[in-house]
């Protein structure tokens, strides 16, 4: 049996509890690391997140959104349960009040909010259910929060990610960009099933998880699980506000990278795990920013103290994330071995940027339509801005949700839409997607590279 010491840089703060197990800061956990046998590690790093082109294909069907309704002829729930590739692009905007959960359940579809016009679409009352593969969500709004779930103590995510159980394994290719989801009873955003891989959660608003909205455990108000055994995860360039913990969590066995999020009022925790066997996660330029509800005691991300007993074969690597009063994690290491200058997981489609920089990001760039921000996303980022905010129980609270019907025509779609685009190998439909991005106020992204007056100029070719 062979063990490892080192000497350690100073780190963030003394370990606390949560929940009857211990919670310990990085500090904590290095010198714990050290104590324990190592294993070899992996051959390679985890690669992480998705390529998914949705509804993307030689013979996509672009499926038009035509009213509000919540189902029935030109509405999103017909859209979504269309079996064919599909792209789902609205002629209306506003707000789809749900009568039951919006499931989507055929694979290689792309719902692209950012075709609405404004103010773009919200999803009121029920939540968002993927259950298939190479789905594509941008630029919308989820808020399934009502009286009923909430008297019911329905355990509503905004939106759920799981695997099918009945489909062929895995699950797969999963990617949530440029989404507002807030208000939920359960997690904000749960991924969950051992066999979904490879799900991407970029540039997001992920908000005011509910505190005390009927849960069956009591006190809730969780930002984004994900879950045991789900693997090649990607959390990057997302806005936490006001969620108590799970800012993200990284469940036992699970694989995941995540970077570059800020985390604003979290309770107990900001970035979190959980023991199991063979994790992977790489946690690199996080920020953490004490709010109203935060505990004195945050740190920049924290471990479960039991976990490099607990969990054979773990491996944590950590790098430039900053927590509260300018303490950072300090040290690169691995559980097994300590102290490894190599990240565990990648993503080939994020670029990663220091600390410094991820408040200017994320303050631009996370949410739907992002340079037309409505009320509830203007509102929750001007908190952060006042160190205002506050974990919240019920969107009542906060004067709801107010979502008037679009007034302006929608954008036009190109003609020839399967026709190439002369630029990046895309088709027409393919540019004019990207180009609404960039015009909602999504940044480029390894999809969408080019430039916005690129894709334009490309678009008035014949």
């Amino acid at each position: 049996m062979k063990f490892v010491t080192t000497s350690l840089p100073p780190l963030c703060r003394k370990f606390r509890h949560l929940g009857g197990g211990p919670i310990v800061a990085s500090a904590l956990l290095s010198l714990l690391a050290m104590m324990v046998p190592f294993s070899a590690p992996s051959a390679a790093p985890v690669e992480t997140g998705t390529a998914a082109t949705g509804g993307l294909s030689k013979s996509t069907k672009i499926i038009h959104v035509k009213n509000l309704n919540d189902s029935g002829p030109g509405s999103l729930r017909e859209a979504v349960r269309k079996k064919q590739p599909r792209v789902i692009v609205f002629d209306i905007g506003g707000a789809i009040e749900l009568d039951s959960d919006l499931r989507i359940e055929s694979p290689n579809v792309t719902i692209a909010g950012q075709s609405a016009p404004p103010p773009g679409i919200t999803l009121h009352g029920h939540p968002l259910k993927i259950k298939t593969s190479n789905v594509v969500v941008q630029h919308i709004s989820v808020r399934p929060w009502s009286q009923t779930l909430s008297e019911k103590g329905v355990e509503a995510d905004a939106i759920s990610v799981m695997e099918c159980r009945h489909c062929p394994p895995p699950t797969s290719d999963i990617l949530i960009e440029n989404v507002s989801a807030s208000w939920s009873i359960d997690e904000v955003i749960g991924l969950w099933g051992d066999n979904l891989q490879h799900v991407t959660i970029r540039n997001s608003l992920i908000a005011e998880g509910l505190r005390n909205a009927g849960h069956p455990k009591g006190v809730h108000s969780m930002g984004l699980l994900i879950g045991q055994m789900v693997s090649g995860v990607e959390v990057t360039g997302n806005f936490f506000v006001s969620n108590l913990r799970r800012n993200p969590v990284v469940g036992g066995g699970a694989s995941a990278f995540v970077a570059n999020n800020f985390i604003y009022n979290p309770g107990g925790n900001s970035v979190h795990l959980y023991k199991g066997a063979n994790t992977r996660a790489s946690l690199i330029g996080n920020v953490t920013k004490q709010g109203p509800d935060t505990d004195d005691e945050i740190t920049a991300f924290q471990i479960q103290g039991d976990l490099a007993i607990d969990s054979p074969g773990a491996e944590i690597y950590a790098a430039d994330n900053h927590c509260c009063d300018g303490s950072v994690s300090g040290g690169e290491y691995r559980l097994n071995p300590p102290l490894s200058s190599d990240p565990i997981t990648v993503s080939r489609f994020w670029k990663v940027m220091p600390a410094q920089d991820v408040w200017a990001w994320v303050s631009r760039f996370a949410g739907s339509r992002p340079a037309e921000r409505g009320r509830t996303d203007t509102r929750i980022v001007s908190g952060v801005e006042s160190g205002g905010g506050k974990v919240i129980d019920s969107p009542l609270e906060v004067g709801g949700d107010v979502v008037l019907p679009s007034t302006e025509p929608p954008p036009q779609l190109p003609s020839d839409p399967q026709a190439p685009a002369g630029v990046g190998n895309k088709t027409r439909l393919e540019a004019w997607l990207c180009l609404r991005h960039f015009e909602v106020g999504g940044p480029q992204t390894a999809q969408c590279p080019e430039g916005a007056e690129e894709l334009r100029n490309a678009l008035k070719g014949p």
